[in-house]
């Protein structure tokens, strides 16, 4: 999947279903937070609209990301839906705030896309460019090395491009996935990491 770079910008009001990072979710009626082994709800990172650019999962419909927010995260969820007809922004019911160190929800941003190219880790600006905000493309390594064949990065966001998150998360989130599950739609196996 060729990768697309995230740039964030600030924004006074971003309609239900357009792609954004934090505030609340805009989720179809009867779909609710994901959850964590514990029950509690995972925090909502962003939502991405796949009508922003041309890719391999739909033409239509919208991407959830919820993941844990402290210097850990050591889970979180993907969620697909193609209703874009019964929107609603949902705040969650019981999110443990006891290790954030940010307020939650945290601000709302608003994201577009643009076309990027990847380059070889031997290239001098390795790190600069595959560490930036990004949809798809090949696996950042940067210390521990979740690349595996037939595994792509479906999510990639560097938190000090988020001035709310900026230095109380991890710098780098990661969401991975196997290439069949993406053609599948299955985001059940989605494997959530991060990096310093």
């Amino acid at each position: 999947m060729k990768p697309k770079k995230i740039l964030i910008s600030a924004a006074p009001k971003i309609d239900l279903g357009k792609s954004k990072f934090g505030g609340s979710p805009d989720l179809p009626q009867g779909v609710l937070f994901p959850q964590n082994d514990s029950k509690e709800d995972i925090p909502f990172l962003c939502q991405i609209n796949l009508k922003d650019f041309e890719n391999e999962i739909a033409p239509s419909g919208l991407l959830y990301f919820f993941c844990q927010l402290d210097d850990t995260t050591e889970y979180g969820r993907v969620i697909f839906v193609s209703d874009e007809e019964s929107l609603n922004s949902v705040t969650p019911e019981s999110i443990n705030m006891e290790y954030m160190d940010i307020e939650y929800p945290f601000s709302e941003y608003a994201i577009s896309f643009k076309e990027m190219d990847e380059v070889d880790r031997s290239a001098e600006d390795y790190f600069v460019t595959m560490g930036a905000s990004r949809f798809g493309g090949g696996i950042f390594i940067s210390g521990a090395d979740y690349s595996k064949e037939d595994r792509i990065s479906l999510l990639q966001i560097n938190t000090n491009e988020i001035d709310d998150l900026k230095g109380n998360v991890e710098s780098i989130l990661h969401f991975f996935i196997d290439k069949k599950d993406l053609m599948q739609k299955n985001f059940k196996n989605v494997l959530v990491t991060s990096q310093h």
